[in-house]
């Protein structure tokens, strides 16, 4: 039997106007791993991505992304285990697990 992820967030604040006295975070738990940051970090981590990174060009809903091949996604419909559209599927898969966007890969011809 598969455990479903538990997730909060939370906030500090302080009564006085001092930097960096205000924020918060957030934690996942996963059967296998617990990830956490605060609010701080992860903005931090967004703004140098973005200053980082061209915006990406949106993806293609009709390319099969090698790293999340559709026979994989289709398995998971089968079972039941997602209601995702492929793409969603895939921009899911992506970002759990923090790899290079959908649009950066070089799809199979």
């Amino acid at each position: 039997m598969q455990t479903a992820p538990v997730g909060f967030d939370w906030s500090y604040g302080c009564s006085r106007p001092r930097r960096d006295s205000f924020g918060g975070g957030w934690c996942a738990i996963f059967a296998d791993h617990v990830e956490f940051a605060s609010t701080q970090e992860e903005l931090a981590r967004r703004l140098v991505r973005s200053a980082v990174t061209p915006p990406m060009e949106p993806p293609d809903p009709w390319i099969d992304y090698p790293h999340y091949p559709s026979a994989d996604w289709q398995t998971e419909v089968a079972n039941g285990d997602t209601r995702l559209g492929y793409l969603d599927w895939v921009l899911a898969r992506t970002e759990a697990d923090r790899s290079v966007p959908p649009s950066m890969e070089v799809p199979s011809a």
